[in-house]
């Protein structure tokens, strides 16, 4: 059998301290999240909108919600994917997950048992995950900058600093 997003009935079983983000558009639990112009939405593939979070909650336009940098999704009774099965950003739906590989392929997670994924996305926005493996220019906000790309950097910095306890 194949791996099937459930939409509707996606459970996140395990995830870091949360962000809070205010949503531009409608998500359900455990969607995919990009930015689009400094503003947070279901992800559009892995290159139009990447994914950066995942909904903690489902929301509508202008509601504020959890969102974490990983999390660990049980995708309900319906998914029966392979073990070990790579999963990656949907382009429909938007913020969905899908075992097809896309033309430009970013695993955002893989599972763990036929129906239970762990997704974890810090190498998968526009910048690599903060560490000391990262280069200094690509943690370095400079006025080059676009509002929507600090707001990625800070909310990508907070979501790590969160997750690695540093932040309540």
């Amino acid at each position: 059998m194949a791996f099937v997003d459930q939409t509707g009935g996606r459970v996140i079983t395990n995830a870091p301290v949360p962000v809070r983000v205010t949503l531009v558009g409608a998500c359900k639990t455990g969607d995919l999240l990009g930015l689009s112009a400094g503003a947070w939405m279901p992800s559009a593939g892995s290159t139009v909108r990447p994914p950066l979070l995942v909904a903690g909650t489902p929301g509508n336009a202008g509601d504020v919600i959890p969102a974490y940098p990983w999390a660990t999704i049980d995708f309900g009774s319906g998914s029966t994917g392979i073990v070990g099965l790579p999963l990656y950003a949907s382009d429909a739906p938007f913020g969905g997950y899908t075992a097809t590989s896309p033309a430009d392929p970013k695993i955002v997670g893989v599972l763990l048992t036929p129906q239970v994924a762990q997704i974890d996305l810090p190498d998968v926005g526009p910048t690599p995950p903060w560490g000391q493996a990262a280069t200094m220019g690509n943690r370095t906000l400079t006025d080059a900058d676009t509002l929507p790309q600090t707001v990625g950097h800070l909310n990508r910095l907070i979501a790590d600093l969160q997750a690695r306890g540093y932040l309540g």
